[in-house]
């Protein structure tokens, strides 16, 4: 329980409240980067299919689009590393209920971009360096070396995936607010859509529903965000209710 302005464990809410604002500031970062990758999204960056229906092909806005969307990506990245990380690793220190969802947003994501910043060079240097003949040992082996570390990179990445999902719901039982629920089924409704688009084999359609998958998880950490806001300001009446186990 609270005495004066401490919980019982001598853990002041301003402790907690700095957590909660420092992953809010992660939050803002990847907000904006969503944002930015949904403008990229815009530019329709495939020519529309034509009276054959033949499968259309990049258009002249590709380019744009993937610097827009790779810059989107980045912002997101160093939200997510320098603020909602070390947001969450300060409220597992002061609730322990909170510790397994940022050990696995932290070793997911840190790990994961890590491999990922690693694996896509050495997947490019190996198709340079085949120059389209399998059979070549050096290019074949970095190939190989580079597929390998970006599907280590894809599983510690949904570790990330997992760690959110399982802080919003530890957040939903810490705080009771219905939003943090709503995060969690965002998240999980968004690859959905590209998954069933996958299927029509029409890239104009999977560029669409990309969009709108992209605006659910957008949707998504806009009521975290929000939600996060509420923590702060009710956080001395829910350390009452909800001590530091």
């Amino acid at each position: 329980m609270l005495s004066g302005s401490r919980t019982r464990e001598g853990i002041a809410p301003e402790q907690i409240a700095a957590s909660l604002e420092r992953m809010r500031s992660g939050v803002r970062a990847v907000l904006a980067g969503l944002a930015i990758c949904l403008v990229a999204a815009s530019f329709q960056p495939y020519d529309l299919p034509d009276a054959t229906g033949e499968v259309p092909g990049l258009s002249g806005l590709w380019l744009p689009s993937a610097a827009l969307a790779a810059a989107g990506l980045l912002v997101q990245v160093v939200g997510i590393l320098r603020g909602f990380v070390p947001g969450t690793e300060g409220l597992a220190r002061v609730r322990r209920e909170f510790a397994t969802a940022s050990v696995l947003i932290k070793v997911g994501y840190t790990g994961g971009l890590a491999l990922l910043s690693a694996g896509l060079p050495l997947l490019l240097v190996g198709v340079g360096t085949a120059g389209g003949h399998a059979a070549h040992p050096l290019g074949a082996a970095l190939l190989t070396l580079g597929a390998v570390v970006l599907l280590v990179a894809a599983v510690l990445l949904l570790l990330g995936v997992a760690g959110l999902l399982l802080l919003g719901v530890r957040m939903y039982h810490a705080f009771g607010d219905p939003r943090y629920l709503a995060f969690v089924l965002l998240l999980l409704a968004s690859p959905v859509l590209p998954a069933i688009s996958a299927l029509s084999g029409s890239a104009v359609l999977a560029a669409a529903v990309g969009r709108a998958a992209t605006a659910l998880v957008l949707a998504g950490w806009v009521l975290l965000h929000s939600a996060l806001g509420r923590a702060v300001g009710r956080l001395p009446r829910r350390l009452v209710r909800e001590p530091v186990l």
